[in-house]
């Protein structure tokens, strides 16, 4: 898992989210996401505007921390059951009745 060091980087420099957001045209909202490990994607002119302020490089402001092995576990089917006795059946239910 990537983990931010965005608050770390702020205490080194005693930044608050407002005062960042002010000098980096950040929202406090997104900059607070980054630092409490909320955000899904993320804007490279956001990892630039904020290595400009905080004087670091891209990656001093994450940290990768394994938590198990992630890559080997697959996602759970969405919609269908996985039980593949249950899908002929609810396939079963789905068709159409014949009049």
């Amino acid at each position: 898992m990537i983990k931010s060091t965005l608050k770390i980087r702020m205490a080194e420099r005693d930044l608050t989210f407002k005062a960042l957001a002010q000098s980096t045209r950040i929202t406090p909202r997104t900059l607070s996401n980054l630092a409490n490990n909320k955000l899904i994607k993320l804007d490279v002119t956001v990892l630039g505007r904020l290595c400009q302020v905080l004087g670091c490089q891209v990656g001093e402001l994450f940290q990768w921390v394994p938590d198990g092995d992630e890559l080997a576990r697959k996602p759970k089917p969405r919609g269908v059951s996985a039980d593949p006795a249950l899908r002929r059946v609810t396939r079963r239910r789905q068709q159409p009745s014949s009049p």
